[in-house]
C-alpha cells in the first residue's frame, strides 16, 4: 500500500511523533524512496546517497540545487533548477566523483552555516544572548570558524542560555567530517 507523509498510523487523526514510532519499516522505505530518492540513474552510490541525504534534511528541490550549483563549480553547463532532469543527471555520470562530492559538500556547509547565522541574527536577543555573545557567534558563522563558534556555544552554555542552531551546526560538521572527510 502507499503512504503519505502526515499519515495518521494510530487512527487517532493526530499526525505526530508516535505515528512515526509505530509506522512498520517497509512504510518508512517506501516513504522514502518514493519522497526522497532520486538515485536509481546516478552512477556514483556515494553522490546517490549524498543527495539522498541533503534531500531528507533540506528537502529534494533545494538538494537538487546544492546538486546543481557543484556540477557548475566543476565546470558543468547546468541551470540550478532544483530538478535532476536528464541534463543534469549526465553531467553528473561525467564528474569526478571526488570532485563532485567535494564541491557539494562545501555548499552544504556553507548553507548550513547560513542557516546557523540567520538564526542568530533573528533569535538571539529573545534568546537574551548578550550582545557581544551574539556578535562573537555570528563572526564565527561569517568566517565558517567552528573552533569560535564552539567557544561561544560554550559560553551560551555557562550563562544557561539557550543555544539554539549552534549545536545544530557543531552536530552536522562533526558527522559530516566523518563521513565525507570534509
Amino acid at each position: 500500500p502507499s503512504h503519505d507523509v502526515g499519515r495518521c498510523v494510530q487512527g487517532d487523526g493526530d499526525v505526530d511523533k508516535e505515528d512515526v514510532k509505530i509506522m512498520s519499516r517497509e512504510a518508512a522505505e517506501e516513504i522514502y524512496r518514493n519522497l526522497y530518492w532520486n538515485g536509481d540513474n546516478i552512477q556514483s552510490q556515494a553522490i546517490a546517497e549524498k543527495n539522498f541525504d541533503m534531500g531528507v534534511n533540506m528537502g529534494t528541490a533545494t538538494a537538487a540545487k546544492l546538486l546543481q550549483q557543484a556540477l557548475v563549480t566543476c565546470g558543468f553547463s547546468v541551470v540550478a533548477d532544483g530538478k535532476l532532469g536528464p541534463k543534469t543527471v549526465n553531467a553528473i555520470n561525467a564528474a569526478s566523483e571526488n570532485g563532485l562530492m567535494t564541491a557539494l559538500c562545501d555548499l552544504q556547509e556553507t548553507r548550513y552555516w547560513d542557516i546557523v547565522q540567520h538564526d542568530l541574527e533573528k533569535n538571539a536577543a529573545a534568546r537574551n544572548w548578550p550582545a557581544d555573545l551574539a556578535a562573537d557567534a555570528i563572526m564565527a558563522c561569517k568566517a565558517k570558524n567552528l573552533d569560535i563558534a564552539l567557544a561561544c556555544l560554550q559560553r551560551a552554555k555557562q550563562s544557561k542560555l539557550r543555544e539554539g542552531k549552534l549545536v545544530f551546526l557543531k552536530g552536522w560538521l562533526k558527522r559530516g567530517s566523518d563521513r565525507f572527510g570534509v
